[in-house]
C-alpha cells in the first residue's frame, strides 16, 4: 500500500510540475465529489462515511504537507 501513495504522490508532483492548476483543479473535483456522496441521500450513512473518507484520503496523498 505504501509503495501505491508513493507512487500517486510521485505522479501528482510531476502533474503539479508541468501543469501548476493540477493540484487546484483535483482538489476542487474532490470537494465536489465528496459534497455529492455526503448530500446523496440514496446510500446508507456507513457507505457516505466510507466514501468520503476514501476521497479525502485521496487528497491527503494528492497534498502532502498541506
Amino acid at each position: 500500500m505504501r509503495v501505491i501513495e508513493t507512487a500517486i504522490m510521485m505522479l501528482a508532483k510531476y502533474l503539479n510540475d508541468r501543469d501548476p492548476n493540477f493540484r487546484g483543479f483535483v482538489n476542487g473535483r474532490l470537494d465536489a465529489q465528496i459534497m455529492t456522496v455526503a448530500s446523496n441521500d440514496d446510500r446508507a450513512d456507513a457507505e457516505k462515511d466510507a466514501a468520503v473518507d476514501f476521497f479525502s484520503e485521496v487528497r491527503r496523498i494528492l497534498n502532502p504537507g498541506k
